[in-house]
């Protein structure tokens, strides 16, 4: 026989800030399937029993505005006086992932209670499935606006913005990197190969025109038509980056730039010269890394390059 109970939603009365009654049903969802019940307060091993799970096997977690805590087998659910989200049940040996070994075992994340993720070379156990990279920077005590965030995953590196959220239980992230925004003005003595697997994916992604070039013992790499920052005479323009014999072991230097762009209110840029690339002349930007922003083989490559050299751009606008 149906039931004319109301029924309630505890997600839904969680979002609205809604205190569920009591002589009710209850929708409640563990992990992301829906059970009704019409107890308006259970036992732990009661809720995991309606996925068909012991405690001797599984843990349960409930998620709350306070955030994640655990339910043990004789933990009493009072669902009209906790404002419960949702629940979370996995088996044991799931309580905290480590999303680097995940990664390794070719394992997917399930939604859980704690997560260690890796920046850099440091780990950091959080409790959130999804965090912004806002956030992944703060474990650091770093900002979008000092460094650049990128994840490492089994498709390459990718650029994380500061507001984009990363879901730890989707992506087959190894580890994150981070690296601070800033480069020194003048001259660096330079001390120069089919280029490796991940810039040649990132160039054909990039759907440029590109092509390397030698003169001499030296070979350029020349991309066509690539956006500029704003501010500046040209929305687009060639770059030509100068390749090591010894990259990507030795670090990409400065960036080069035809035609010649200048700021659109006029101020002085300072560092620039000319260079004589194919033939053509192209304006040389004298940045470089600094100690606090070291080039690290194995994490920087063509794509970071371009973001530092295109960051020190933008930075022209805040010096003078």
């Amino acid at each position: 026989m149906k039931s004319n109970k109301l029924k309630i939603e505890l997600g839904d009365y969680f979002r609205k800030g809604k205190l569920p009654k009591s002589g009710c049903l209850y929708a409640i969802r563990i992990n992301k399937e829906k059970h009704i019940v019409e107890k308006h307060a259970m036992l732990g091993s009661e809720i995991l029993a309606l996925i068909g799970q012991t405690a001797e096997t599984y843990f349960l977690v409930q998620k709350t505005k306070k955030g994640k805590e655990f339910i043990n087998p004789f933990d009493i659910v009072d669902f009209t006086k906790v404002g419960i989200e949702s629940f979370i049940a996995q088996p044991n040996a799931c309580k905290v992932i480590d999303l680097e070994q995940f990664y390794k075992e070719d394992r997917i994340p399930v939604i859980t209670y704690q997560y260690i993720i890796k920046i850099n070379t440091k780990r950091f156990t959080v409790s959130e499935e999804k965090m912004t990279g806002r956030q992944i920077l703060a474990l650091i005590g770093a900002t979008p606006e000092s460094h650049f965030l990128r994840q490492r995953t089994k498709g390459g590196k990718k650029l994380i913005a500061a507001d984009q959220e990363v879901d730890f239980t989707e992506c087959g992230i190894e580890r994150f990197i981070a690296q601070q925004r800033n480069c020194d003005e003048g001259f660096v003595s330079d001390e120069s190969f089919r280029l490796p697997e991940e810039d040649e994916l990132f160039l054909k992604n990039l759907g440029l025109p590109a092509e390397i070039i030698k003169e001499g013992a030296t070979r350029w790499l020349i991309i066509k038509g690539y956006l500029l920052p704003e501010g500046y005479t040209s929305s687009k323009a060639d770059v030509a980056i100068l390749l090591h014999p010894q990259y990507p072991q030795v670090q990409l230097d400065m960036i080069y730039i035809h035609p010649a762009i200048q700021r659109v209110d006029r101020k002085l840029i300072r560092q620039l010269s000319n260079q004589i690339i194919g033939g053509r002349t192209f304006q040389r930007w004298s940045r470089h890394r600094n100690r606090g922003n070291p080039w690290i083989p194995g994490d920087d490559n063509i794509s970071t390059h371009l973001d530092l050299m295109m960051d020190c751009l933008k930075a022209e606008f805040k010096k003078r």
